[in-house]
């Protein structure tokens, strides 16, 4: 058990293994993706460290010099860098270009990252009056905003809108129902979801 524990294990597990982990943990939470299993998400986070280490070969090697292991806040903050923070801004670099269509027209891919539009209607942070057309006719109007709250990929597809309104047969937003706390629709009882900004 020594073994595995020593300076060198150490090392090569925070070098070879941790960058990857952060920085698809930080990807993942900004663009939802498919659960991949396990021997995937290995490769995934495996493959990324080596590109992380081809990329910042430079920066591990000053970690190593031995003036910089004399120094322990110079180093520790050098590992910590290493480690976390720029792999995590990788993640975030990674999503945002993803998301990009100037990028998506460099490298030729009219495939967005975001798996559906219900999560993409819902990752630009806007405020929106929606209407519900249900599958038994009726239509439902309510107001979402900041304190509403949207499962994402690979979740059913719900929402809870703070406020309940009143509409008429020709779906135009009448008044707010009376004490209304808001609630919970899912998709899956609608014919399709339209959208309205404030």
């Amino acid at each position: 058990m020594a073994d595995l524990l020593n300076t060198a294990t150490l090392s090569i597990f925070l070098f070879y293994i941790v960058p990857g982990v952060v920085a698809t943990k930080v990807y993942r939470v900004l663009t939802p993706t498919d659960q991949k299993n396990y021997a995937d998400y290995v490769i995934e986070l495996v493959t990324f460290s080596m590109f992380y280490l081809a990329l910042f070969f430079w920066l591990i090697a000053l970690i190593n010099r031995t003036d910089i292991h004399a120094n322990a806040i110079l180093y520790n903050f050098l590992v910590f860098l290493s480690i976390f923070v720029i792999p995590a801004l990788l993640g975030y670099i990674g999503s945002m270009l993803a998301k990009a269509s100037w990028f998506r027209k460099l490298v030729r891919t009219q495939r967005h990252p975001t798996p559906t539009g219900w999560d993409y209607v819902f990752q630009q942070s806007k405020d929106y009056w929606v209407l519900f057309h249900l599958k038994s006719g009726k239509l439902i109007g309510g107001y979402y905003d900041h304190t509403g709250f949207v499962s994402s990929y690979p979740q059913a597809q719900e929402i809870y809108i703070s406020q309940f309104w009143r509409v008429s047969d020709d779906g135009k937003f009448l008044a707010k129902v009376d004490r209304t706390a808001g609630g919970i629709v899912r998709a899956e009882e609608c014919n399709f979801v339209e959208f309205f900004e404030t």
